[in-house]
This record gives structure tokens, sequence and C-alpha cells, in this order.
């Protein structure tokens, strides 16, 4: 920013200076033109040779501005490069934060429309669960359903529910999907089947909410929405 903010400076002291340049180029118009006038107007009152010497003082001194407003045209030549090379540089820079800034992607919070939407294009659902040595499991769903709602630009997060197994008692954990809507707040989805959850709590039968066969009792829930 702050190199940035010293190339406006250098540009500006560039565009001064080819102001100044111009005025100059305007005064040395305005005085050729007083000459070709006071010409003009001698050759009216007076003889042609006392006309020539006047011709020959003001030529000298036209003379002498061409001789002025030539560094000077050289400078704003030089100016103008740098102008040029200035915007080139400038141009650049604003291409790669752009680029920059497409590659970090805004990732938001979707409608419950937006996430209706995307759960029915997605295929998640219909990949296989491998149990065996852990190889794809609930959280494996759930961290693929995440992947890829936010390549669509919207975030979501893993919800782990601790579970008690109403028959054997056996304690487990559980990993699905929790996206807070901007509409409709904060809803579950259960990667494996698309199942869309609105009210769930501790003490609700997971296995009834899914619409699976077994009984199962949530103790905890855990995801970054808590406290939301």
């Amino acid at each position: 920013m702050e190199r940035k903010w010293k190339k406006g400076i250098e540009r500006r002291k560039d565009i001064k200076d080819i102001i100044d340049f111009i005025k100059v180029l305007i005064l040395s118009i305005f005085i050729v033109t007083q000459i070709i006038l006071d010409i003009y107007l001698v050759a009216r009152t007076t003889k042609l040779p006392e006309i020539l010497d006047e011709i020959a003082i003001r030529l000298n001194r036209v003379e002498r501005y061409i001789n002025y407003l030539n560094p000077g045209v050289d400078i704003l030549r030089f100016r103008i490069d740098e102008i040029e090379k200035n915007v080139l540089s400038l141009k650049n820079e604003i291409e790669e934060e752009k680029s920059e800034a497409m590659k970090e992607k805004i990732i938001l919070n979707p409608s419950f429309e937006d996430l209706v939407n995307f759960v029915k294009e997605d295929y998640t659902d219909k990949l296989r669960y491998e149990k065996e040595n852990y190889k794809f499991i609930c959280a494996d769903f759930a961290n693929t359903f995440i992947k890829r709602f936010r390549e669509k630009g919207y975030y979501s997060c893993t919800a782990i529910l601790y579970l008690k197994n109403k028959d054997n008692k056996e304690e487990i954990g559980h990993t699905i999907v929790a996206v807070n809507t901007t509409d409709k707040g904060i809803v579950f989805i259960e990667p494996m089947n698309d199942k869309i959850i609105f009210d769930l709590k501790v003490g609700d039968d997971y296995c009834e909410k899914v619409g699976w066969n077994c009984n199962t009792e949530i103790l905890k829930i855990s995801s970054c929405w808590e406290g939301e």
C-alpha cells in the first residue's frame, strides 16, 4: 500500500511537469504570434532595413526560446516513458491482485434453497461405505460433502454426535455436517443419505431422524456452530 502511495505522488509530479511544459509551450506560441503581428505592424510604418532588423531580433528571441524548450521536450519524453512504465506496472499489480482475489474465493453461508439445490446435485451419498480398516466411513462422507460444498462457495463444518446404542448400551461417535443457513438457521445433513435435519437435540433417537433401522440416543452434539 505504501509503495502504491509513493507511486501516486510520483505520477502527480510527472503530471505537474507536463503542465508546466505545456504552459511554456503556449507562451512560446503566443510570443511567435506576437512577433508576426508586430512585424506586420512595423512593415506598415517603417522602411525595409528597419523591418529586417526587427525580424532578426525577434527571430533571435524565438531561437532562444526554442533552445530553452529542447531540453524540456527531452525531459517530457522521459517523463512520459516513466509514466507509461508506471501505468503498466500498476496494471500488472492490479491483475495479480485480481487473480489472487479470485483464488481466495469468498466463502458464504448459504440460503436453505442453496443447500437443497446442492444436495440434489451432489453425489456424496452415492459413495460406498467401507468400515473395514476404516477405509471410508462417516467422517469421510462428511469431509467430502464439506469440500464439495466449499467449491460452490459455501461454508459448512463437521458435527460430532455422541450416541448410545439403547440395545447394548455401547457408546459410539458419528460425524455429520452442520450448515448455518441465512434464512432457516442451523441445520444438519446426514451425508450418507442426504437427510436434512432441522430439530436435532440431545435425547433424540438419531436413527429415527434419518430413517435407519437402529436404536440410538444422542448424548451430545459438538460442532463449529455451538453457541450460535
